[in-house]
């Protein structure tokens, strides 16, 4: 064989054995890097998550009911208050309303009362009209009044609060709110022409003596004594 013909032909391996070697070792890069990828910590996971959840995902929150405590009704925000200091419990304007008023009515329901605690007049303000009240600040004064003043007259016996006594004249003459019958705030009797208390009140006791009726000691008005129960001897 020439050697220039054994030349070319180490050539030509030659070359073929580089361009086997090359693609071989570029084959087995590109199977590492495909191979070996980065795995996504946990964290960054979760942050994708929560940037996938929607705000509206989440559950709407329930709206507390509020009930009434007496007529256990469900109240709207703007229909209730919390009269009582110590239960705290939501009472409706409706059931505050018929509270004042029974009390404004009836006297052995004065005050009006929660868990034994009087409420302030102040609560029923602005669920009561301004007359009904000024009705009840009244009743409370008479009945928180030891020894309370009423007109004489049967007609009229309006209750004179203690604070009204302050306006009488120099001689003890008070004039009655509600009948304008000039009063005596001494005896507690019409201060008439020539008015004595003295004979007044002698006069007083002689027809409670007569009715044979007795006479309260808190408030002074006579009335009858009931029945009283003697045990056997």
């Amino acid at each position: 064989m020439a050697p220039n013909s054994a030349t070319s032909l180490l050539n030509v391996f030659t070359s073929c054995f580089r361009h086997r070697t090359s693609s071989t070792i570029d084959l087995h890069s590109d199977d590492v890097m495909s191979t070996v990828q980065p795995i996504p910590s946990a964290s960054r996971q979760d942050e994708s998550d929560h940037r996938h959840l929607s705000p509206s995902a989440s559950p709407p929150a329930k709206r507390e009911k509020i009930v009434c405590l007496i007529c256990n009704n469900t109240i709207r925000k703007d229909r209730y208050c919390r009269p009582c200091r110590k239960c705290k419990e939501p009472w409706c304007h409706e059931c505050i309303r018929n509270l004042f008023t029974s009390a404004i009515k009836d006297c052995e329901r004065m005050p009006a009362r929660c868990c034994q605690n009087v409420m302030h007049h102040g609560v029923a303000k602005s669920i009561l009209d301004e007359k009904s009240l000024a009705t009840y600040k009244l009743r409370y004064e008479e009945f928180c009044t030891p020894k309370p003043f009423y007109c004489p007259i049967p007609t009229c016996s309006t209750f004179i609060p203690p604070r009204k006594l302050k306006s009488a004249d120099y001689l003890k003459r008070l004039a009655c709110p509600g009948c304008a019958t000039r009063l005596c705030t001494k005896c507690r009797q019409t201060a008439q022409s020539g008015h004595q208390c003295s004979t007044a009140q002698d006069a007083v006791l002689m027809k409670v003596r007569a009715l044979k009726y007795k006479l309260c000691p808190k408030c002074g008005t006579g009335g009858k004594q009931p029945l009283s129960f003697h045990s056997p001897s």
